[in-house]
């Protein structure tokens, strides 16, 4: 048992003590309290409380505000004004916070939680008071065992955001209770209303928590930044080991990370300024409506972040290191306030000194009733006992599953050891013999209790169990008690009927359709309907007849003959159900099925062929028997095989998958984990790309690979992984494994944030191909332009020069008209080169600037080229952008030209903000395609050269539109 488990039952047995022998309420303190007060300090220091603070006053004269023992293991004295950790007395100031902001109509009560967090199950019908009333059923995240082994390890916990906490709920989302039915406490729905100040004011959570302290006049009450950011003087938290009786050692507490326990028990204040704060909480009880509060099935009354025991009103609280109470009585203007810094492992210190003294003080204002449990008390978050999963602590309720488990097989072995005891007095067959019957139920129950824990949402776990048991129920037809004897002969074939059931219902444990809902029916029917009228009727010796009413062997054998035929074409109807199962199956779920599918088969007709052994070929009578005994316990062994190859693989609880996602450093891949949680090892974890060369939305897998989606209807499905209202990635399974799509969105939930990562790595993995592909076109086509180049003034610049040359060597000698030659070839040599820079790079670009580019290519142009441009669109455009556009203006045009038979092109330029879009028409025969040729792929290069985008519309016979957008600074 833990400390603080021990600790609560200690305290609710001191507080009903309290209430059986305490007189009736006086109207007065005692006479000496001061003293009364020191002395019950001093008990509690000499049961290892380190340090105390207790401040008390009232309107009958008593002002007490002492300290006692130390601030640390040093000997450092403990001041009355020491800091400390209020822990879930925050809850306080959080609930403060959201009605000030409600009474100031920047929110309403009555709003969703949707509305200011996405990801929390039922968000969409959870208000914020019912989040303030502990009424909105959200899952306590300190009950989640993965969570809190990371926690226990360190409590600074680095890197630990509020966010954190939206996958562990998402993994408990079974646990989610229906809001506004039930008050149970949860520090869950504290840190969420940290979401919904911090929406509802655009500012830090802490921000407000600390101008509500400050509004009350509480000067020490802060709400820190970091795990260290401790004001002086502080008094250091010490938790001792929960075994241990005696100081030291202890375990220092007093750095921890305030981000965790966030607005449900973050803040950090002293005991002067809780005396006042009590005063203020009880003085805002006129806008409470109490109620009830479950906690571990003890009941307390709970208002609007405020506790109501007995008389008293406020709050209590408990961390790593401290525990407080902070508590006044209306009624007779009272307060008490108690901090301790230390546990000694055997009470929870704050809430029993703080008992004691108001039973002292005030006798008869304190009902019997607990107090709420603490927040992140690391002794009552400890587990005992088995609890850790491959790295990973389970959940309580799967821990509670699989003890549950363990006592029912234990159970099992019991019932099987008392037929034991039963069998030995039979005659029936020989001892060893009839034990396989019981022995049989126990395979039974054990493979079903393996799968019922590896699995819990499966059916066919429970099935197996139960199958076990009903085993047992048959195997009392060979004892010699009469009335187990009817109960056996009854049962008798029911174990065939579960094995029907099993085999049709497996790998979902559920009966997807009405043909194989029909045919288990069918088995169970068969198997027990004709049993009393056949054992009813069929004469036997005593004590075998405890069932006959009239002796009619011939009524017997009829019923007989007739359920064994019904029996025959049941079973072979279920053979052929399973047989069309793994001939439509593909690969994968063939390897999965198969062990079962095929063993099934055989098990199913095998009891029909030695039933018919037995009655018509003459067989021993016992050999038949102990064959089928045989097949049928094999059955659950073959559903085993199937565990281990894959088919009913280990699916871990979902909340192990979120325990591996807030590990630091993972093990595998989010698809592993995935596969793990789910059980369906072909599984496949899909992403949503845009590929400039490709259809919008292609799908790939994590590593950019493309996938299909499969077509609805088929055998695997694909299941969206949802963020907030976007879908960041589909899960892609097998149906038959995973018929119920529920545990696949929960798991998706979980992993929500990490898939959208993964889909970031997907995409830069999907367009790696396409990247160095385009680096390779543009060295190609710069290559093929330097080639170009190098060409035109070879074989055409050059070897004009070179006759020129040659001629006015001539022309020194000749008449003066061959002068009149060499100049105008000297012109035309000009003009040439003038018209090849103008391929390369237009002068009136680089002069001018893109627009003016731009209308002299439309002045040109063989075609009408109508520009619409904004005066300063081009105005300060680096060189690249103007190289860029103007080349993909130059491409568009003369793709019109070439090849779209258009009669006009239009160019508008304009200048959005930091980018430059550019959009060029034609009215052309269309059904152009950036990967359909080197121009249009070269403009889609360009353009992702410089971050931008290349948008095409070219639909058969609509003509071509080309959108063209760069970043050009601002």
């Amino acid at each position: 048992m833990s400390t603080a488990r021990r600790s609560r039952l200690l305290l609710v047995a001191f507080a009903f003590a309290l209430a059986a022998c305490a007189p009736a309420a006086g109207p007065a303190p005692t006479p000496d309290p001061a003293t009364t007060i020191d002395q019950l300090a001093s008990e509690a220091l000499g049961q290892g409380i380190t340090g105390a603070v207790v401040a008390v006053a009232d309107p009958a004269g008593l002002r007490l505000l002492r300290a006692y023992g130390t601030a640390d293991e040093a000997g450092m004295p403990l001041t009355p004004d020491a800091h400390y950790r209020i822990a879930s007395v925050t809850k306080t100031f959080t609930a403060d916070a959201v009605l000030v902001l409600a009474a100031e109509g920047r929110l309403s009560l009555d709003a969703p939680l949707a509305t200011f967090v996405a990801g929390v199950p039922n968000g969409d019908r959870i208000r914020v008071r019912d989040l303030l009333a502990m009424r909105g059923g959200v899952y306590d995240f300190t009950d989640d065992q993965g969570f809190v082994a990371r926690y226990e390890a360190d409590p600074t916990l680095p890197g630990w955001r509020a966010e954190d906490l939206l996958p562990i709920l998402a993994a408990h989302a079974a646990e989610a209770r229906p809001p506004d039915t039930e008050t149970r406490y949860s520090n869950s729905e504290y840190v969420l209303l940290g979401f919904v100040i911090e929406r509802a004011t655009g500012r830090p959570a802490a921000e407000a928590l600390e101008a509500r302290a400050a509004a009350h006049g509480l000067g020490q009450t802060t709400y820190p930044d970091r795990g260290d950011d401790l004001p002086a003087p502080f008094a250091r938290g010490y938790i001792s080991a929960a075994d241990e009786q005696s100081r030291p050692p202890y375990r220092d507490g007093t750095v921890s990370n305030p981000a965790v326990p966030g607005t449900a028990g973050a803040m950090i204040s002293s005991v002067p300024d809780m005396a006042r704060h009590a005063v203020q909480l009880a003085g805002a009880t006129d806008r409470q409506t109490w109620a009830p509060l479950t906690s571990s099935g003890i009941r307390l009354q709970y208002g609007l972040g405020v506790t109501q025991v007995g008389e008293w009103v406020g709050h209590d609280g408990s961390i790593f290191g401290y525990s407080d109470m902070v508590f006044h009585l209306p009624a007779r203007g009272a307060t008490v306030v108690v901090m301790v810094n230390a546990g000694n492992g055997a009470a929870v210190p704050a809430q029993e000194l703080w008992i004691r003294i108001v039973d002292t003080l005030y006798p008869g204002t304190l009902t019997p009733l607990a107090l709420t449990r603490p927040v992140l008390d690391p002794d009552a978050l400890a587990c005992h006992g088995s609890c850790v999963i491959h790295g990973v602590r389970a959940s309580a309720a799967t821990r509670t599953l699989r003890l549950a488990l363990g006592w029912l097989v234990g159970a099992a072995v019991l019932v099987a050891a008392v037929e034991a005891v039963l069998l030995a007095d039979s005659r029936e067959a020989p001892y060893w013999a009839l034990m396989l019957l019981p022995l049989t139920g126990i395979v039974y129950v054990v493979v079903g209790a393996v799968a019922w824990a590896r699995r819990s949402r499966n059916r066919t776990g429970p099935i197996l169990v139960a199958g076990g048991f009903v085993w047992f129920v048959a195997a009392l037809v060979n004892t010699v008690e009469p009335v187990l004897i009817a109960a056996g002969q009854i049962i008798a074939w029911v174990p065939v009927a579960v094995i029907v059931h099993v085999l049709l219902a497996f790998p979902s444990g559920r009966l997807d359709t009405g043909r194989t809902r029909l045919l288990a029916a069918a088995g169970y029917l068969i198997a027990v309907l004709p049993q009393p009228v056949r054992y009813g009727t069929m004469p036997a010796t005593p004590p075998y007849d405890p069932l006959l009413v009239a002796d009619r062997p011939d009524v017997a054998y009829g019923v007989g003959v007739g359920q064994a035929v019904a029996a025959a074409l049941l079973v072979g109807a279920v053979a052929g159900v399973l047989v069309h199962r793994l001939v439509v199956a593909d690969r994968r779920r063939r390897r999965a099925l198969a062990p079962v599918y095929a063993y099934g088969a055989v098990a199913v007709l095998g009891v029909a062929v030695l039933a018919a052994l037995t009655r018509y070929v003459g067989v021993d009578p016992l050999v038949v028997p102990l064959i089928q005994l045989a097949v049928q316990a094999g059955v659950p062994v073959a559903f085993a095989a199937a565990m281990l190859r894959g088919g009913f693989a280990r699916a871990g609880e979902l909340e192990e998958l979120a325990a591996w996602l807030a590990r630091p450093a993972r093990d595998g891949d989010l698809r592993g984990a995935l596969v793990r949680a789910l059980g369906d090892a072909s599984l496949t974890l899909a992403f949503r790309v845009h590929r400039p060369e490709g259809p919008v939305g292609e799908w790939v897998d994590e590593s950019g690979a493309p996938v299909e989606l499969p077509a609805p209807g088929a055998d695997r499905v694909a299941v969206p992984v949802v963020l907030g209202e976007r879908e960041v990635a589909v899960v892609i399974h097998d149906r038959a494994l995973l018929p119920d799509p529920e545990p696949v969105r929960a798991a998706g939930r979980i992993v929500a944030l990490a898939a959208d990562r993964e889909r970031l790595t997907a995409e830069l993995l999907a367009s790696r191909d396409e990247l160095r592909a385009s680096r390779a076109r543009l060295l190609h086509s710069g290559d093929r332009e330097r080639r170009r180049l190098a060409g035109d003034l070879h074989d055409r610049l050059q070897s004009r020069l070179v006759l020129l040359a040659i001629n006015a060597s001539d022309a020194s000698v000749a008449e003066a008209g061959s002068l009149a030659v060499v100049r105008q070839g000297i012109e035309e040599a000009i003009t040439e080169l003038r018209h090849l820079v103008q391929g390369v790079l237009p002068a009136l670009l680089i002069e001018r600037g893109l627009l003016a580019a731009v209308e002299d290519l439309a002045e040109r142009s063989p075609l009408p080229v109508v520009l619409a441009a904004d005066p300063q669109a081009d105005e300060a455009l680096p060189p690249e952008v103007e190289s860029t556009v103007y080349h993909v203006v130059v491409e568009a045009v003369t793709n019109a030209v070439k090849h779209a038979r258009a009669t006009k092109v239009s160019v508008d330029v304009v200048r959005l903000g930091d980018r430059l879009r550019v959009e060029i028409a034609d009215d052309g025969v269309g059904g152009a395609q950036v990967g359909g040729g080197a121009g249009l792929r070269g403009i889609a290069d360009r353009a992702g050269a410089l971050g931008g985008s290349v948008t095409l519309d070219s639909v058969e016979g609509r003509g071509t539109g080309l959108v063209l957008e760069v970043p050009c600074g601002s």
